[in-house]
């Protein structure tokens, strides 16, 4: 049963690299697609701890409830977009994810324009702790999180206009992405 799972599982994930593909080659909105894509993505890649996800989750306060090891995933996705800044990948958080703790790991995957992951950075809740608000949202009067990637930080150090407000985990992102790129391991 369980190695039927995990192959459909490969299988659905194929299928969604598939639709982004065709999604994005006519400017079609993805976030719904990539955010099921990168959830089913870091549900294979975490297989080994048993994880739930959809209405079968345990725990319903993220995206992925791995049972084996009691520990809750949030997942956000995020295809390569360029601008006058450069090629960047960029996550939103709301404020309660945030505040009222509602994962212990979060993972950022960061797709190509083909769908396929080029980076997975996986945090703490304690390191996304220091994450800081910046204006945005709807209602504009909402606390609105982000989180940029960009591949040339250098040019975004030079040029502060292209990140408002560069805050402590995106500084530390950028300018050490090793440091969280693909560290399935870090969560146990």
């Amino acid at each position: 049963m369980m190695a039927q799972k995990l192959k459909d599982l490969k299988n659905t994930i194929k299928s969604l690299e598939q639709v982004i593909n065709i999604l994005i080659k006519y400017s079609w909105h993805t976030s719904e697609v990539g955010g099921k894509y990168g959830e089913l993505y870091a549900a294979e890649k975490l297989w080994s701890y048993i994880p739930q996800i959809g209405s079968n989750r345990e725990n319903k306060s993220s995206d992925i409830f791995l049972s084996k090891i009691k520990k809750r995933i949030e997942v956000k996705w995020g295809v390569r977009d360029i601008d006058d800044c450069g090629c960047y990948w960029s996550w939103e958080f709301g404020e309660k994810q945030l505040t009222e703790k509602k994962f212990d790991y979060c993972v950022l995957i960061a797709s190509e324009t083909n769908g396929k992951p080029k980076y997975c950075f996986i945090f703490t809740q304690k390191e996304l702790s220091k994450l800081t608000s910046r204006k945005g949202g709807i209602p504009q009067k909402l606390k609105t999180y982000y989180i940029s990637f960009y591949e040339d930080y250098n040019k975004i150090k030079r040029n502060k206009k292209c990140v408002p407000k560069i805050n402590y985990i995106e500084n530390d992102l950028n300018t050490n992405k090793q440091k969280y790129n693909n560290r399935w391991d870090k969560i146990n």
